[in-house]
Order: structure tokens, then C-alpha cells, then sequence
């Protein structure tokens, strides 16, 4: 019997999303264990580091984000063996690691706001272009490894989707091998309408970049929206509004929605029902 994974963190992306993800493709199941700022200061005394992430495996507690993510990775199955696999894996990672130290201090409500601007400048138009750049060059086709996902692209994912995205000043489509990598589903931070689609997704296995936007980033974004709401999708330089498209969509990356006429009718009565009630 496998032992128990817990995982602690706050409710927030940052170093933990990449351990998450990671969890999610292998379909690892966990628990996901989101403090307040009030329940990390009581457990505190009880992390290794006195900082999280940590990750308990059955009695065993294990501290610091890269190793957690690396045996999260080899959990589902997206560690490489192979050691050119490995040595390339490793060097986005390496990069990874960088920008999220870098990247992280300066979208800290700590950060020295004299200091921010001029900081934040040459992150994003010297050293994010000399690292993406390099990464580019480590890309063999649709992901890292060509054909196959590995831990790699869930960190480019992870350093677009939200360290970078806060940067004010970075263009992530000066990288097209970056960019073309996963859908957008664009959604707020609930279940409703983007829940069957996250599924979906998952149950394919099939990589993308769940955003999941606040009230005040959806009035920013709403007159950029086909319809003015949300989910929309982004794929290949489109935004695709609709819940039940962008739902068939996934469905069909992920392979579960049926070919024969007489199962996609049965399908599509359940989806008409799903859809009535969810209006």
C-alpha cells in the first residue's frame, strides 16, 4: 500500500504549483494541503525548515520544492532515464529554479518598491531573454523531450503562467517554441464552468495553463473577451469563448468523446442536461 502524501503550502501558486501539476498528470492522488498565514505559523515549528513547501510521505517529512517536484515527476511517470534526457531536463530546471528566486523577490509584497522597477527592467529585457533563449534551444519539438512530456515543460508552464506573467514588461510570444506549447483556459478561481473542462483535460493527460483570474482581472480583461465573459480558451493564437466548445474540445484532446453517432447522441443528451442545469 502506498503511503499517504500531504502536501503544505498556502493557497497560492508559486514554488508549489510545479508539485501539483506534477501530481495531477500522473493522477498521484494527495492531499493538498493549503494553510492560512495563521495555521503556518502554528505548524512552523513542526517543518524542517520552518518554511514550506513539505511534503509528508507517510511518517517520513520532507522539505525543499525541487526535490519534492523531482519525486513528484518520477511518481507520474515524466523524470526521464535516459541521461541526454536527463542533463536537458536538469538545465530547465536549473533555469527554473533561477527565475523563481529572482522572479519571486521581486512580486513579493516585500519587495523594495525604489528597487522593483529598475530590477524588475533588467530581469526582463536582459537575463529572462538570455534564459528563454537557451531554452528555446533545448526544445526538440512539441515539448522538451520532442514527443514526450517531462517535468521541464510543466516548469516553462509554471515560470510563464505565473512568475513572469507578473512581471510587468515580459513578452512571452518572442519565444514561439515556448508558446506553443499548451492551451489557456481562462476562468476564475472556482468550479461552475471550467470545472468539467479542467477534467476532461486531465483525464487526457493533456498539458495547459490553468488561469484562474480575480473580479478586478476579469474587468481588465473583459473588453478583450469575444463575448465579454468567461471561460475562453486560448489555442493557437485564438481566443475561443463557449464552455460546452472549449468542453467537446477537451474532450476530444483527451480522447473520451465517442466517434460512433449512436454514443455521441447518448453524449451529447447527457451534455444538453449538464448544460440546462448549469445554466
Amino acid at each position: 500500500m502506498s503511503p499517504l502524501l500531504i502536501l503544505f503550502y498556502f493557497d497560492i501558486k508559486a514554488r508549489a504549483e510545479i508539485i501539483r501539476i506534477c501530481f495531477a498528470y500522473g493522477n498521484v492522488t494527495y492531499e493538498d494541503r493549503r494553510l492560512t498565514h495563521e495555521q503556518f505559523n502554528a505548524l512552523k515549528p513542526t517543518f524542517p525548515l520552518r518554511q514550506v513547501p513539505v511534503l509528508h510521505i507517510g511518517d517520513t517529512v520532507i522539505a525543499q520544492s525541487m526535490a519534492i517536484a523531482r519525486y513528484a515527476s518520477i511518481l507520474s511517470k515524466i523524470y526521464p532515464a535516459e541521461q541526454l534526457d536527463i542533463i536537458r531536463v536538469e538545465s530547465v530546471l536549473g533555469c527554473y529554479d533561477e527565475v523563481l528566486s529572482v522572479a519571486g523577490d521581486l512580486i513579493s509584497p516585500k519587495a523594495d518598491p525604489k528597487t522593483k522597477p529598475a530590477k524588475t527592467k533588467e530581469l526582463v529585457e536582459e537575463r529572462i531573454p538570455l534564459i528563454f533563449n537557451y531554452i528555446q534551444n533545448l526544445v526538440l519539438g512539441q515539448f522538451v523531450l520532442g514527443n514526450n512530456i517531462s517535468i521541464a515543460d510543466v516548469a516553462i508552464l509554471c515560470m510563464v503562467d505565473y512568475f513572469l506573467s507578473l512581471l510587468e514588461g515580459f513578452d512571452v510570444s518572442k519565444y514561439p517554441k515556448i508558446v506553443t506549447a499548451p492551451p489557456t483556459l481562462v476562468y476564475f478561481d472556482l468550479k461552475a464552468r471550467a470545472e468539467i473542462i479542467r477534467i476532461c483535460f486531465a483525464c487526457g493527460k493533456v498539458p495547459f495553463v490553468d488561469k484562474r483570474v480575480s473580479n478586478e482581472e476579469f474587468a481588465a480583461l473583459k473588453p478583450t473577451l469575444p463575448f465579454g465573459q468567461v471561460p475562453v480558451l486560448h489555442a493557437e493564437d485564438f481566443v475561443y469563448p463557449g464552455s460546452m466548445a472549449i468542453v467537446r474540445y477537451a474532450s476530444t484532446l483527451a480522447k473520451i468523446y465517442p466517434t460512433d453517432a449512436l454514443h455521441v447522441l447518448k453524449v451529447e443528451s447527457i451534455l444538453g442536461c449538464y448544460d440546462e442545469i448549469a445554466a
